[in-house]
């Protein structure tokens, strides 16, 4: 039962995803053009960005000893340098259609991609929604890096 309910549910996202609207005869299709990052965003999200506190199932705590050197720092040439758990990887980093997806392709593991949500953003506090294929949600909290 459980497999009929999850097959039906990939089925219909399969189904919607490849679906087609008819455009009218005679009606241009106009490519939005991609979301870019005000110069003044841009200056606050390019900067290296420590971890202080994770947050899962509504439960924030500290960085984790694991965690506690955790640092990401995204580059204005769309070049992401990361620590996940002391383990460090370069990737690229941009803007998705929404203004506040950022996909990362990890450099460790090529063609892995990661999205992440900007919840909040400063001049020194960045908060990141990362959802798991499983679609839990943790939130990332981070000041910027001295």
């Amino acid at each position: 039962m459980k497999k009929t309910l999850v097959l039906s549910v990939c089925l219909f996202f399969i189904v919607g995803a490849f679906a087609q609207q008819k455009k009218p005869a005679g009606t241009a299709v106009h490519h939005q053009a991609k979301p870019t990052l005000s110069p003044e965003k841009m200056a606050q999200l390019c900067q290296a960005w420590k971890l202080d506190t994770v947050e899962n199932f509504g439960v924030a705590k500290p960085a984790t000893a694991a965690e506690q050197n955790d640092i990401v720092t995204f580059m204005k040439d769309s070049t992401l340098f990361l620590t996940i758990e002391g383990k460090a990887t370069t990737g690229k980093w941009m803007m998705g259609w929404s203004s506040k997806i950022i996909n990362t392709v990890t450099g460790d593991a090529p063609g892995t991609k990661m999205m992440f949500t900007i919840m909040k953003l400063s001049d020194n506090y960045l908060e990141l929604e990362y959802q798991t294929p499983d679609l839990i949600r943790t939130h990332y909290f981070y000041s910027v890096k001295k």
